[in-house]
């Protein structure tokens, strides 16, 4: 290319320069000669600049790799997250012969989907509840994903490194395989791959890439961060919670109690929305509404209305940017009020955490005994002793805990008149020293 501009501009300058000596013996066919070599010369030009248009277009995109399962899913549910989990699913014939990935969470991904619990032993609801997704997510280990850009939206690609083996599943008997191999390898693969490559042998390495690849803007494969996610009020029947994101993201919200709640009114960033039923429970993320809007935002609220009192609540919140990369908070908690409540008051909590200890401190705005409800699910399961010294400044060490570990914990004070008053929160222990 620099060498047919140099010619170009050479050509130029012979064919525009001054009359004089030399231009004077130059004959009428020697220009022509020249003007036809100069546009012989800009179509090559023009030819090259072709080429290089198709091969920018023919550049494979940048793959999002597929880490885990974020969100509960079931009928009716669409989107990226519906298709990896019929890319799973279809990677056992035996479990979604159809291997159909339209992204649309329609009868057959339910039938799948009851097949594959069946076979590990899951109760089969057909739909992808956390047990359900802790084993995809097994499988998901097994046989990486990604998601790379097709014709309409994104599909899902397989991940296949050097010394492993695609699906069998994925290899279909027509020509068009279920699932094809990715493209490019995510970022993060690469690097990997170097470290862990043999020693060189007579192969020779792979040809650097051009500037234009390398300097090709990168695809959003990264999830947005949530953080500052406290509850700011709690009434009788409802409750105000607030968070943060790094980026503008949509929110979904779930919730529920270990009875039978309601489904409360959720307003989502000053938009009322219906809460949706979810029709699964299970032991640690016991949801049975979910709320959301497609309102892109970086500071989030959610205001629940309508809930019963004196209740526990429990609630995840989840944050999709605009690329489509999820990213989901652990579960949180609150108490309704009691109807009619009177004084104590709890007026502040801190924890200080250790990897098998955490010390939990509160004050009451009256003299009140001191107990502490904690486990690792939201139905505690452990209690310290009750301390029936009427104090306004309470602590409480919790020992014996689990490294690294997420733990509940619901903080009750009683005074003298038998009135009750209790705060729910969440830790995770330190992780072990090394």
């Amino acid at each position: 290319m620099r060498a047919i501009i140099s010619t170009l501009s050479l050509a130029v300058l012979l064919a525009g320069v001054a009359p004089g000596p030399v231009a004077a013996q130059t004959t009428a066919v020697d220009r022509q000669a020249l003007l036809n070599q100069i546009e012989a010369l800009l179509k090559q030009v023009q030819d090259l600049q072709n080429a290089l248009a198709q091969l920018q277009a023919q550049k494979p995109q940048a793959i999002t790799r597929v880490s885990y399962i974020v969100s509960p899913l079931q009928q009716g549910d669409s989107g990226d997250s519906v298709k990896i989990v019929q890319a799973l699913l279809a990677a056992d014939p035996a479990i979604y012969p159809e291997a159909r990935i339209t992204g649309f969470y329609g009868p057959l991904t339910v039938a799948a989907v009851r097949r594959f619990q069946e076979k590990n032993g899951i109760e089969a609801l057909g739909v992808v509840d956390p047990k359900t997704r802790a084993k995809l997510d097994e499988v998901l280990a097994a046989n990486p994903l990604g998601l790379e850009a097709a014709p309409v939206g994104r599909r899902p690609c397989a991940i296949v490194l050097p010394g492993n083996l695609i699906a069998s599943g994925w290899l279909a008997k027509t020509a068009q395989p279920v699932v094809t191999e990715c493209q490019t390898l995510p970022p993060g693969i690469a690097p990997e791959l170097e470290e862990s490559a043999p020693a060189a042998t007579s192969t020779p390495p792979a040809p650097t890439p051009a500037p234009e690849e390398a300097l090709a803007p990168a695809q959003d494969v990264t999830a947005p961060v949530i953080s500052e996610l406290a509850e700011q009020s709690v009434s009788i029947d409802g409750a105000r919670t607030a968070w943060t994101t790094d980026e503008p993201a949509i929110t979904k919200i779930y919730y529920s109690t270990a009875g039978s709640p309601i489904a409360a009114t959720v307003i989502l960033n000053n938009a009322t929305t219906t809460s949706r039923a979810v029709a699964f429970d299970s032991v640690q993320y016991p949801w049975s509404y979910r709320a959301s809007n497609d309102l892109f935002s970086t500071e989030h609220i959610a205001e629940f209305v309508g809930l019963d009192s004196a209740t526990l609540y429990a609630y995840v919140v989840e944050a999709i940017d605009a690329s489509g990369n999820a990213a989901s908070s652990t579960a949180r908690v609150f108490i309704t009020s009691s109807a009619g409540e009177i004084s104590p008051a709890i007026t502040s909590r801190l924890v200080e955490l250790a990897p098998t200890a955490a010390l939990i401190s509160w004050t009451t705005n009256v003299i009140s005994d001191a107990q502490i409800w904690y486990g690792t699910t939201l139905s505690y399961g452990l209690m310290t002793p009750l301390d029936s010294t009427l104090l306004a400044n309470h602590s409480q060490t919790l020992s014996g805990l689990v490294p690294n570990t997420l733990y509940y914990y619901q903080v009750k004070s009683r005074d003298a008149a038998g009135n009750l008053k209790s705060a729910a929160g969440q830790f995770t222990t330190r992780p072990a020293a090394e």
